[in-house]
């Protein structure tokens, strides 16, 4: 009967391995809970994500902390004080260097720096500073990065006793911080432009010259604004940089993240539309009347079986028509001026600024101004959600709004307004890297240039059947 003993013995290991399987399977069971980890002050931004998977965020109201995280499990590794808040992300370029700019805010009391405008330039390795720059305001903005130069523009608030002092947009010398553009603009740059493939740069402003004062500050005041599309070539007078296309003017603000694919760039539009301009020309290829104001990013993936191209964005609580305010959506664009809806669903408290991010799998990630994480199927069927911390109630919004980003083994990571940094198991292996545009800023460095890779570069498998 020694048999039936070795007969039992396997039984039970066998037994004993499906348990541990079953406890692994539970553990990461998407939606659910990875890892989270505290930060000081509200933090709206997407998180920075270096080749290496380490993390950097940086805190705003109440905050002034620039944080660096381990990717594997949301161990501290390293932390800072900024003089001034961060609102938007910072970026991070191939040579190891951070870049990130500041506002006036309220910081925490454990922060004895002053609050400065800044443009700073970092040691991603060390948090060490590199260069300042000091610009004429603060900037809620999120550096941009392409030609070796950083690109940003500046707060211009009409609630403050002088509204005009933002009307700049800069370009640094990313090595020493030197001005090489300081140009005149209409308003208020609060979102990141994008770099195209020839170098070229695109963004929008709002457009404070052409409003009639005295301002109104209700929530549903709509302000024009102005697109700009300029070349990369430092200008002879940093104050007239080359216009690649004529000024586009437009009846709400240019205030949402740019994107890009197959040489159209494309940006949605407090007037209600989503608009794409042929990089060449600025002509209009494709104009999309969602029905409200929008200032949410376009994340951009693609149909593999068509080869259309798919386009991920969402609306703000305010409604130009009836029901078409708090919405995210898909939109395919057919060959169409304006494209076909594939699928919108209702998002709780609305959309602002900020990305959806896409996976390998073709599912998308994306986070209402309540602080609610959704994620999608590739058909919009929903998966899970999860409460941000500090999300939920509307007197405590915007918490996490930059959207999510995607480490490279699925991982979720979002900011939040709760003092959290928060890490859930996703539903895909890594972020869409064959998709054109499939994140906030593009790719986890967040440089918004169609030149750096989406992922590291020794992050070449591809995996999954897709569908975006």
């Amino acid at each position: 009967m020694a048999w039936l003993g070795r007969f039992g013995t396997w039984v039970f290991t066998i037994w004993y391995i499906q348990v541990l399987l079953a406890i692994a399977g539970a553990a990461q069971t998407p939606g659910t809970l990875r890892w989270e980890s505290p930060i000081e002050g509200k933090c709206y931004a997407c998180p920075t994500v270096g080749p290496d998977g380490v993390i950097y965020i940086a805190t705003h109201t109440n905050g002034g902390i620039l944080y660096k995280f381990r990717g594997e499990d949301g161990s501290l590794l390293d932390s800072r004080f900024i003089p001034g808040t961060v609102e938007h992300s910072p970026a991070l370029d191939d040579q190891g260097r951070l870049f990130l700019v500041t506002l006036k805010g309220i910081k925490s009391p454990s922060n004895p720096l002053p609050s400065l405008p800044l443009c700073m330039c970092l040691d991603a390795e060390t948090l060490a500073t590199i260069w300042t720059t000091t610009l004429a305001n603060g900037s809620d903005n999120t550096p941009i990065l392409g030609n070796n130069r950083v690109y940003t523009g500046l707060v211009s608030d009409p609630r403050t006793p002088t509204p005009f002092v933002g009307q700049h947009y800069y370009a640094l010398n990313a090595d020493t911080g030197a001005v090489t553009i300081d140009m005149f603009v209409e308003g208020w740059g609060a979102s990141p432009g994008v770099i195209d493939q020839n170098g070229r740069i695109f963004f929008g402003v709002e457009d404070l010259s052409n409003h009639p004062t005295p301002f109104t500050t209700t929530p549903a005041e709509i302000w024009p604004g102005v697109f700009y599309a300029l070349q990369p070539a430092d200008p002879p007078d940093p104050a007239t940089p080359t216009l690649a296309w004529p000024k586009f003017h437009a009846n709400g603000e240019c205030g949402s993240p740019v994107s890009c694919a197959s040489g159209v760039i494309f940006a949605t539009c407090r007037d209600g539309n989503l608009y794409g301009f042929s990089a060449e020309t600025g002509e209009i290829r494709f104009q999309r009347n969602l029905g409200a104001p929008s200032t949410t990013g376009v994340t951009i993936g693609r149909d593999p079986l068509s080869g259309h191209l798919l386009l991920y964005t969402g609306t703000q609580s305010i409604e130009y028509t009836p029901g078409s305010g708090s919405r995210f959506m898909c939109i395919e664009l057919d060959g169409s001026l304006e494209g076909a809806i594939r699928w919108n669903h209702q998002a709780p408290g609305g959309m602002s600024f900020g990305n959806a991010a896409l996976d390998d799998l073709g599912n998308v990630y994306y986070t209402t101004t309540l602080g609610i994480l959704t994620a999608r199927t590739p058909g919009g069927s929903l998966l899970w959600t999860y409460t941000l911390p500090g999300g939920g109630d509307p007197t405590k919004s915007l918490g996490g709004i930059g959207g999510p980003t995607i480490l490279d083994d699925g991982t979720i990571v979002s900011s939040s307004n709760g003092g959290k940094l928060v890490a859930l198991w996703g539903n895909g292996n890594h972020l869409a890297d064959d998709a054109p545009w499939p994140k906030y800023k593009h790719d986890l460095r967040n440089t918004s240039n169609v030149n750096t890779p989406i992922r590291p570069a020794s992050s070449t498998e591809i995996s999954g059947w897709r569908l975006y």
